[in-house]
């Protein structure tokens, strides 16, 4: 029995790392590597990689569940990527991942903090949100960098809704801002008109 109404639990995230992504998806040579901290509670969604950034792989991740859960934002560096895996079962060491996280005290800005301290019993850190309080809770997100804009894209659907949200910032650590919305049901109709 899954404690939830879609019939199935999340039993983690991992990452392909693809040795040759030019050729043909079904000729790609890849490995999978597991992210750590990935729960039914906490899972990585989304990934980014943007020069301008500096060397890391961002991971747009979803905390909690349905209309609770939150954009939350991970990252690694790609240099542990490009590391070989350790042995079976493929996992990337909770040290070399980070979180934007608010530390203790609560008054201090929110930093990227070990993904391993953030997860260490006691720990006072908070994952930061994302998207402003009283955002519905999303469930699949698709982020993008638009060189033109300066800005990154993000695509989201909340959790449980008929709508697509588009959301804008200078950094992937925010803010973002909510500029363009999709009603689904309406896309839907525009499309059976063109049929």
């Amino acid at each position: 029995t899954r404690d939830n109404a879609l019939g199935f639990d999340v039993e983690g995230s991992a990452i392909l790392v693809v040795e040759n992504p030019d050729d043909p998806p079904q000729s790609w040579r890849y490995t999978q590597r597991r992210l750590p901290g990935s729960h039914k509670g906490l899972t990585w969604s989304a990934a980014l990689f943007n020069d301008e950034e500096g060397g890391y792989l961002y991971l747009v991740g979803v905390a909690g569940t349905g209309m609770e859960a939150k954009q939350v934002l991970a990252r690694l560096p790609l240099s542990s990527l490009s590391s070989s895996p350790p042995s079976s079962p493929p996992s990337f060491p909770s040290s070399s991942m980070e979180v934007w996280a608010q530390a203790s005290p609560p008054s201090s800005p929110p930093s990227w903090l070990p993904l391993s301290t953030h997860l260490a019993a006691g720990s006072a850190s908070t994952l930061v949100p994302l998207f402003p309080p009283g955002t519905l809770g999303v469930s699949e997100c698709s982020v993008y960098y638009h060189p033109h804009l300066k800005s990154y894209l993000m695509v989201t659907l909340p959790a449980f809704a008929n709508e697509l949200l588009l959301w804008r910032s200078p950094s992937m650590t925010g803010p973002w801002a909510k500029t363009h919305l999709v009603n689904v049901e309406e896309m839907e109709k525009e499309f059976q008109k063109m049929e």
